[in-house]
């Protein structure tokens, strides 16, 4: 993982080779020192950043008794005695809770402060249903699911919010059995969730019908088409690991970890390439058939895009 030169809250992480820029987590800056992001008065990215108060205990406070959070620890506060301030930790596996001045469960504290159970693995971050913690290497990043999914805990991976049951508010997924009645014989309507399904009227009663291989129901022309004529963002990994083209977006890419798929955003302004297995330039990737690059007498022009 590397510095990324122009914007202190991101950095550029390396796989392969393949540069990805990924984010801190909000409000967080990269530090080249520690290798990972931290709060910006320790990152010392940014030059316009007061340096971090300091820690001795010799540091005055106002009032005996007090009790206040550290600036960058959830599990450790200050306590006043005498006049100064003394540094102590709570029990391990509980966080500093600022408005009833206790040791608290992490699920009680917003604080985003986090230690991954972990070296690698993903887990849930209980502040939010639609985002999650990835634990690489013993240092954790917080990742966003798709738009509209929720971090499921069972499923090890992001889902829609009924399956992955975070939010309690969210109702029950509707159920597949073939008995729900339905309205029109003969009509057909798109399952839920799977884009290769689809259900047909039959005598008032639903029956759950799939595509052939490969094929993905086409909820505008009523028959199993061509995943890329289908606007559709449900995706099965074709292999166990290993990135592919989202057909949906050219400056976005499907990641597959174990089987299980994330959408990934390019670096701005770049383009999936099938053939280079990477984001590249839109006249690289050669995923968006509008833009075009010419090679006049050995020199490049630059690449223009015709609507």
């Amino acid at each position: 993982m590397f510095k990324n030169e122009f914007d202190c809250g991101s950095f550029w992480h390396c796989s392969n080779g393949i540069p990805y820029l990924k984010d801190c987590p909000a409000n967080l800056h990269w530090s080249v020192e520690k290798n990972r992001c931290e709060w910006p008065c320790v990152a010392k990215c940014d030059p316009s950043v007061p340096p971090c108060p300091t820690d001795p205990t010799s540091d005055p406070c106002g009032c005996n008794g007090c009790l206040t959070p550290h600036p960058f620890n959830c599990s450790a506060y200050y306590r006043c005695k005498d006049g100064r301030r003394k540094l102590i930790f709570c029990p391990s596996g509980l966080y500093f809770n600022k408005d009833t001045k206790v040791c608290d469960h992490p699920k009680n504290v917003r604080c985003w402060d986090f230690v991954c159970p972990a070296q690698n693995g993903m887990f849930k971050n209980v502040f939010d249903c639609g985002s999650f913690w990835h634990c690489s290497n013993g240092i954790p990043y917080l990742k966003d699911c798709p738009a509209n999914l929720h971090w499921s805990v069972e499923r090890n991976r992001c889902e829609w919010p009924c399956v992955a049951k975070c939010d309690p508010s969210v109702p029950p997924c509707p159920t597949d059995p073939t008995p729900d009645p339905c309205g029109c014989n003969g009509c057909l309507t798109p399952h839920p969730f799977n884009c290769s399904a689809y259900y047909r009227c039959k005598d008032g009663r639903r029956e759950l019908i799939f595509c052939p291989s490969g094929l993905y129901f086409n909820k505008d022309t009523k028959v199993c088409d061509h995943p890329n004529n289908v606007r559709c963002w449900y995706f099965i990994c074709p292999a166990q690991n290993g990135m592919f083209k989202n057909v949906f977006d050219c400056g976005s890419f499907w990641h597959c970890s174990n089987g299980i798929p994330y959408l990934k955003d390019c670096p701005a302004n770049l383009h999936w390439s099938v053939e280079r297995n990477r984001c590249e330039w839109p006249c690289v990737a050669k995923c968006d058939p509008s833009v075009t690059r010419e090679y006049v007498t050995g020199e490049v022009k630059p690449f223009k895009i015709i609507f």
